[in-house]
């Protein structure tokens, strides 16, 4: 099956910025995967927005989050957007598996991804990355 350059499934969704944020932007993701016939990136892809979900939840604070997916030929990009204009910090903790609750996150998130990055914006900011498909 043939994509377009990019194919956008669909636009922003919007979740609310709780505990269940995680768990139903996991659901989005394997919906969609499974629409691109990328299932098997799922367990990748899965950690990747846990993680750039529960940074926004944590730390941007706000009422909701933006969750974006969208693939081009060869990647999957995934962002999330959140209100706080506080740029995420990849803090090195040592190596895999770190017994640090925190500040591994990020360093999962570049360890599993083609690349990442954050933008600022008006309101906020929105970090994401893309996996190789």
């Amino acid at each position: 099956m043939g994509y377009p350059p990019t194919t956008l499934l669909v636009g922003e969704v919007f979740l609310p910025c709780d505990d269940q944020a995680p768990r139903q932007a996991r659901r989005i993701l394997a919906a969609t995967l499974d629409v691109w016939g990328l299932g098997h990136l799922l367990e990748t892809a899965s950690v990747v927005l846990a993680e750039l979900v529960t940074n926004a939840v944590r730390h941007a604070g706000g009422r909701q989050i933006g969750l974006t997916l969208w693939r081009r030929m060869t990647l999957v990009h995934i962002s999330v957007r959140d209100c706080s204009r506080s740029l995420p910090c990849l803090i090195m903790t040592g190596p895999f598996p770190t017994t640090a609750e925190s500040s591994r996150g990020l360093q999962l998130v570049a360890a599993y991804t083609f690349r990442w990055g954050t933008e600022l914006l008006p309101g906020g900011k929105r970090v994401w990355a893309e996996i190789a498909v």
